[in-house]
């Protein structure tokens, strides 16, 4: 199984200058399985980007990653346990 993050889209808003990264993960399963994960919008300023990240890029999209990499493994732990209730009758205590 391996991961990698596909940025789908680059933006630069005009009005904020925020330059925006949509972004998912994708998930390779096998060869002829990959999982993908939920898009996301990542905005940045010049300010934040020097700040935050000493001005690269390259340090702004690994966190980028880093964050949806992290959200996509426990979505789908979450997906295997709710896929796991499937015909499960679930007692309730009624107090």
């Amino acid at each position: 199984m391996s991961y990698h993050l596909r940025v789908l889209e680059t933006t630069l808003n005009e009005t904020t200058g925020h330059h925006q990264i949509h972004a998912r993960i994708e998930e390779k399963v096998d060869e002829h399985t990959t999982v993908n994960g939920v898009p996301e919008t990542f905005g940045i300023d010049l300010e934040a980007l020097r700040a935050n990240y000493g001005g690269s890029v390259e340090e702004w999209v690994k966190a980028i990653g880093a964050n949806l990499l992290a959200k996509h493994k426990l979505c789908r732990e979450a997906h295997r346990e709710v896929l796991a209730l499937r015909g499960k009758v679930i007692d309730l205590q009624d107090s």
